[in-house]
């Protein structure tokens, strides 16, 4: 038969068109094993066990397709046609996966989990579950190779072992490729369903290809080539095949121990997060590939394969030891990095690739080596005369040991010996292969070289083993978020757990708890309150506040067990269970000591390793309380506590009056995660309220059967939470309540505003931009800007207390209770200079003590210039200050000063209207607040700045109270345009839809300015 591609030029142009279409199906292949993490992260509740777990399938899957495809190839006229067959099922599997996984997933979490007797039960049931969902498509995967492969060498016979490692190299590279392409591109665009729908459509395509190239061919079987293989003096032919199948296992076994250790361990470098996975996996695979490309233009030249494997695995070995050496420099690389990157979208794309090439440093020299050896032990079966069964058979005994490495890896070395001897063991496993095949009976080296080659691997092995130590203040450092390394840290426990490293430090006057180096915990030694501590007493006391009568609380994520511990204060509570999935943050929770003891003593304190959505499911508790603490949604796997599917799940094991309360941070977080994540709560509870907790945490207490309940003073009655509860200043219940920030009511309309969607488990829209906002570090500074602006337009519609201030462009969070108590000083200032007080006693500082005094003397006989740029100035600071913060009866003194003020006739122009107009906001006068906003807004063009901004909320505050609507609405179309509005007016835009401004059946035809009020 004549083939197009059968002329020299034609042949190898054909042969070229294969390695592309290899290459796609390696792409799409890695795209599979790493969409898989993401789903069975969501069944198995941890990104760790998920990773895991596809790993093993995945590898014994493609063990297992590698074998069958090796023993019945021989049987087959055309390869390249079954392959395309193989394609073809693999892309039916990928394009009907999420159905399967949606609807088999959800019938165990709902039929059989509940009915099971024990937890074990349950993990071997989803274990199993998750299994079998994979294990056909990585069956067939494992066959695409060795299909591949004798196909490609039936057709273009030569050269077998450079055609086998050409393969291996592009397969390698479209996957290393397809790693990135999925996380960085097709989860933050598609989603989980449409990345692997994508595969499942390039699979089809490539099948497609294949089977229209192939369809023709009859090409014979593989004949042995020259037995290139064989050595003098060799063991006989079954003997070497065996040896040489051991050989393929334990290197796979070796290179996966890496792999495993590795990401372990640059997760304390570069951060535990998605994206950092992917990018280690891409260096991983990357390095495979430039191993096989190398060995291509070499592999048929050498005449002692024996020899060439043998080097090859102990300078592996040796560059896996040199990993380590190497690994402790990598944190100052990062803290060289962060010092050198600017915060922004420029500097996060050079992060993401300083990264890269970290993992690129630590793990591409042995990898380049790992990556010369399949092809040729492969090359080497060849030559013993197994033909092209050796391909799969390779490729199966290769992935097996695969298996068996991250096995003994996870479930072995790391929970017993620690994550050094992870990456130590792999090489001494190279390192011994590699003395084997260098014996002078294989014909590898003389004697006395051999030898020299054994003392030395003994020496470094022994060395690196007794004296190179993990550095743990390092590892404990962070340095990926802080880009510094604290050589004063005391790191007093350390434990490598299977889902991540966590760590217990002393830092100066601080006890820290971290895990993979992100702290999850802090506690002051000095008695000093620290935000933790304020937040984790607030999450036990405001849901206590509020329900009348709790019994069963469940709080999700160990942290410092310090929120357990202040729910079992009330002693009503029958139970509280604390579910936490890595047992080594308990152990070190412990040793915070006396503190959180309730959480480690008290007989109704249940502590559970599980993961919450599994516990939710198996325990079928209806709660009182349920406590939601996880650690930061950019961690691999966390945001998916944070998914409308979370929320509808905890909505049914909640009591019919049960609530929700949600730890969330502002810091490393943006508003449109802010708003992704209220969005996928708000579908399952639709009432809520935002509390601050300090200057950097919120907390939202939910509710899914009508309104928040209304905080009780009854908590400050129970003894050991009122002890808490005055620890961090809350005296009483008005403390509390000064903490409100806004209800759903209010705040609700504003979130639906941004065009942002649910965070969802299957498009997960917070877990694939975290990382970005965590290093870009700006904060969510919209909530502090609505809450503490100058016009405070939550208390004013919703009756919320004032509580704090920020400026409009703040540079930082402040501190609540420190902007209260200088509102309040501020008050008592203008008392004492009206004679109700000693004005010695009241503590101010300079520049604060400067503006009142300005405010309060006689403006150097008013000097129409001291006025204008001094006087004014300051009244809209001393403004910004004080109405967020005190009710009119503790104002009262500043604004009468300031309206009975001798120079106030001759202020410049507005001036007499700011001063109405603050009056009027501190006293809650609505009409006063519109007529005084109109007449400082012309009606012509208006200046873009925040006293504009300022004059139009007053004016649509006092529309929106006095209900009108088509006055509100006709404001804002007349200047809100001429404004880059700040958050506080786009909250008040939103409360217009909501409250019907722009229903059709209100508008009047006639209206196309708006009227003055009066007028």
């Amino acid at each position: 038969m004549t083939e197009p591609g059968n002329s020299p030029q034609g042949g190898v142009s054909a042969f070229r068109v294969y390695l592309a279409i290899f290459a796609l199906s390696g792409f799409a292949g890695l795209i599979y094993e790493s969409i898989w993490s993401h789903y069975f992260r969501l069944f198995l509740g941890h990104a760790a066990y998920a990773q895991v777990l596809v790993l093993c399938i995945f590898m014994g899957g493609m063990a297992l397709g590698s074998a069958i495809a090796g023993r019945y190839s021989v049987r087959l006229k055309n390869l390249l046609l079954a392959y395309a067959v193989v394609e073809g099922l693999v892309a039916l599997f990928g394009l009907t996966f999420h159905a399967l996984f949606t609807g088999i997933t959800g019938h165990v979490n709902e039929i059989l989990i509940p009915g099971l007797a024990s937890p074990v039960q349950v993990h071997v049931l989803k274990w199993t579950v998750a299994g079998l969902l994979i294990l056909p498509q990585s069956v067939l995967l494992g066959m695409t190779f060795p299909l591949m492969s004798g196909g490609l060498l039936r057709a273009f016979p030569g050269r077998t072992g450079s055609r086998i490692a050409l393969l291996y190299f592009c397969n390698s590279i479209g996957g290393a490729v397809g790693v990135l392409a999925n996380g960085f591109w097709f989860v933050p665009r598609i989603g989980l369903p449409g990345a692997v729908f994508t595969a499942g459509l390039l699979n089809a395509l490539l099948a497609l290809i294949v089977w229209m190239l192939a369809r023709r061919r009859q090409d014979p079987p593989l004949q042995a080539p020259e037995d290139a293989g064989r050595q003098p003096g060799v063991a006989p032919r079954g003997s070497l095949v065996a040896g040489l199948l051991v050989v393929a296992a334990v290197t796979g076994m070796a290179s996966f121990m890496y792999e495993i250790g590795w990401i372990r361990m640059l997760s304390l470098v570069l951060g535990s997060s998605t994206h950092a996975f992917e990018l280690m996996l891409s260096a991983f695979i990357l390095g495979l590939a430039l191993g096989g490309y190398w060995i291509h233009k070499r592999i048929d030249g050498q005449t002692n394969l024996f020899r060439t494997l043998g080097v090859i695995q102990l300078l592996m070995g040796l560059c896996a030891l040199g990993s380590m050496l190497v690994y402790d420099q990598t944190f100052n690389w990062m803290a060289f990095a962060l010092s050198a990157l600017e915060r922004n979208d420029a500097g996060y794309a050079l992060f993401n690739l300083f990264s890269h090439g970290i993992c690129l440093v630590i793990m591409l020299p042995a990898t380049v080596f790992a990556g010369m050896t399949l092809p040729l032990l492969t090359r080497m079966l060849l030559g013993s005369g197994v033909g092209e069964r050796a391909i799969g058979a390779v490729y199966a005994a290769n992935t097996a040991g695969a298996i068996l490495g991250v096995v003994v890896a996870v479930h072995l070395v790391i929970a017993t010996l620690g994550l050094k001897y992870v990456v130590g063991i792999g090489a001494a496993l190279d390192l011994v292969l590699g003395i084997v095949l260098l014996a002078p009976r294989w014909g590898g080296v003389s004697l006395p070289a051999w030898r020299r080659a054994i003392t030395v691997v003994v020496l470094v092995l022994a060395g690196v083993g007794f004296m190179y130590q993990l550095d743990p203040v390092k590892m404990a450092s962070g340095v990926y978020r802080y880009g510094t390394i604290n050589p004063t840290r005391e790191v007093v426990f350390h434990r490598d757990g299977k889902t991540a490293s966590v760590d217990f430090s002393r830092l100066e006057e601080a006890d820290t708890l971290s895990t993979n180096g992100k702290p999850d915990a802090g506690l002051r030694r000095d008695g000093k309150v620290s935000p933790d501590l304020m937040t984790t007493v607030l999450l036990g006391a405001v849901p206590l506040s509020m329900h009348p009568d709790p019994k069963r609380a469940a709080v999700v994520g160990m942290g410092s067990g310090l929120t357990s511990a202040a729910l079992l204060a009330d002693p009503g509570l029958d139970w509280v269970d604390t579910i936490e999935i890595e047992p080594a943050m308990i152990e070190a929770a412990r040793n915070f000591g006396p503190i959180v003891a309730p959480t480690f003593d008290d007989p109704r304190s249940r502590l559970h390793i599980e993961d919450a959505k599994t516990f939710f499911l198996h325990s079928g508790i209806r709660y009182d309380l349920v406590v939601s603490e996880p650690s930061n949604p950019w961690v691999s796997g966390i945001a998916s506590l944070y998914t409308a599917e979370f929320y509808q799940l905890v909505a049914r094991y909640l009591a019919d009056d049960g609530l929700l309360v949600q730890w969330l941070h502002l810091y490393e977080f943006d508003m449109s995660l802010l708003v992704s994540v209220m969005r996928a709560m708000s579908s399952a509870f639709p009432h809520y309220e935002i509390y601050f907790t300090n200057d950097f945490d919120i907390l939202i207490v939910a509710s899914r059967n009508g309104r928040v309940p209304p905080a009780d003073a009854r908590v400050f009655a129970i003894p050991g939470m009122r002890e808490r509860l005055e620890s961090i200043g809350m005296r009483d219940l008005s403390d509390l309540g000064e903490r409100l920030v806004g209800s759903s009511d209010l705040l609700g309309p504003l979130f639906d505003s941004y065009p942002v969607p649910a965070n969802s488990d299957y498009f997960p829209y917070v877990d694939t931009r975290s990382v970005r906002a965590r290093y870009i570090n700006r904060g969510v500074r919209e909530l502090p800007e609505i809450k503490y602006a100058a016009i405070p337009v939550l208390r004013l519609l919703d009756g919320v207390p004032r509580t704090g201030n920020v400026e409009e462009e703040p540079a930082e969070f402040y501190s609540i209770d420190r902007r209260i108590d200088t509102a309040r000083n501020l008050a008592g200032y203008f008392r004492a200079r009206q004679g109700s007080g000693d004005l010695a006693a009241v503590t101010l500082t300079p520049d604060d003590r400067g503006a009142a005094s300005i405010l309060a003397g006689n403006a150097s006989g008013c000097d129409p210039a001291e006025l204008e740029t001094v006087w004014m100035p300051s009244l809209h600071r001393i403004a910004k200050m004080v109405l967020p913060f005190l009710e009119y009866d503790e104002s009262r003194a500043i604004w009468e000063t300031l309206l009975r003020h001798p120079c106030r006739d001759r202020l410049p122009a507005g001036g007499v209207e700011w001063l109405e107009l603050y009056d009027a906001v501190a006293s809650r006068d609505f009409e006063r607040m519109l007529g005084m906003g109109w007449e400082l807004l012309p009606p012509g063009p208006i200046p873009a700045t925040s006293l504009s901004a300022r004059a139009l909320s007053a004016m649509l505050v006092g529309a929106l109270a006095q209900n009108e609507l088509d006055l509100a609405r006709d404001t804002w179309e007349r200047y809100a345009g001429r404004l880059d509005p700040p958050v506080s007016l786009r909250l008040l835009h939103a409360q217009m839809f909501v409250r019907g401004a722009y229903d059709p059946r209100r508008r009047q035809a006639a209206t196309v300015e708006p009227v003055a009020p009066g007028g």
